[in-house]
């Protein structure tokens, strides 16, 4: 059970990866287009998935340190996505909270950065690589 939840965690950060960076591309696409565009839309829900991914990953990652011996490395690696998990839920909130025709694609793709350069971050903290 150990290795199938490293393997997973492990595994599953690419799909994190993927869809945080299509996001960033649908929200740069929408500053181009506007932000009752189609890419603006598309951009805000592909948010609000990739938002459910970084949960997913967060509770896998916290099955894999329930399971394994703790070492001191994976502090900074937990801090850092406690923290990108917090910026993806705060933005999410705040970007939901807004009226649609509001919802500037600039916005989306900041909270998307963010939260990625922090899972990057995350992964770099344990010394994995990022791809």
């Amino acid at each position: 059970m150990n290795e199938f939840l490293f393997a997973a965690h492990s595994g599953f950060r690419y799909l994190v990866l993927v869809i945080g960076l299509g996001t960033a591309a649908a929200a740069a696409a929408a500053l181009v287009s506007g932000p009752t565009s189609k890419p603006a839309h598309l951009s805000f829900r592909l948010f609000a998935v990739f938002v459910v991914l970084v949960d997913i990953q967060v509770v896998l990652g916290v099955a894999v340190i329930l399971t394994r011996p703790f070492l001191p490395i994976y502090i900074g690696h937990m801090v850092m996505m406690v923290v990108a998990l917090a910026v993806a839920h705060g933005w999410a909130v705040y970007l939901k909270r807004r009226p649609v025709d509001r919802r500037d694609p600039g916005l989306i793709l900041a909270g998307v950065a963010i939260t990625l350069a922090l899972i990057a971050g995350a992964i770099l903290a344990i010394g994995r690589p990022i791809f």
